[in-house]
């Protein structure tokens, strides 16, 4: 009983708009983020909140109670950062979420995700490539060096989900209707 409570308070968590009052200027006439229009910071700002979410999910199911627990929570802030009910169940990825439940997880897991996500991003330009190539390799990766069960059905599961939010990105990216991100020149 103590889990499923668990699991709704970390739905809850990532179902949780805290970044409406960040972002409020950039909101389209549907009430979405539109992500194209946020500055650097503000982006990194989005990517905190929902990383910083993700780890208070997987902390409170560590302490509530076992590495099942904290994988379920994981699981479940997710879905609530993916499937928002207080945004009509359009939310966003879930990449940023699923990265913070990983760091309390699996730390150095999530190390090498976020080097190899950086890496493939300012090699190919394009985000649903990166995260294709992150997720991918995350599973590899996972699977080889986590020894808990829990983590390797977290990882499962988690991966399927964010490719599954992913697929109509991958429809853009496919047809050449998604641009690639330009980074300027930090050295000007």
């Amino acid at each position: 009983m103590l889990n499923f409570f668990a699991i709704i308070i970390a739905y809850l968590i990532g179902a949780t708009p805290l970044h409406w009052w960040a972002l409020s200027r950039h909101r389209n006439p549907f009430g979405m983020i539109q992500v194209e229009s946020l500055h650097k910071e503000e982006s990194f700002l989005l990517v905190l909140i929902d990383f910083v979410k993700g780890m208070v999910a997987a902390l409170l199911g560590l302490l509530l109670g076992s590495w099942l627990t904290a994988s379920l929570c994981a699981v479940g802030v997710v879905l609530g950062s993916m499937y928002p009910i207080f945004e009509q169940f359009r939310g966003r990825p879930g990449l940023a979420t699923a990265g913070g439940a990983l760091f309390i997880l699996s730390p150095i897991l999530i190390g090498i995700g976020i080097c190899i996500y950086m890496l493939s991003l300012f090699s190919t330009r394009y985000l649903f490539l990166s995260t294709l190539l992150t997720t991918i390799s995350i599973i590899v990766l996972g699977i080889g060096l986590a020894t808990n069960l829990y983590v390797w059905f977290l990882i499962i599961t988690i991966s399927i989900l964010v490719l599954y939010k992913e697929r109509d990105q991958f429809s853009r990216w496919r047809r050449r209707w998604d641009m690639p991100i330009r980074f300027r020149n930090p050295f000007k």
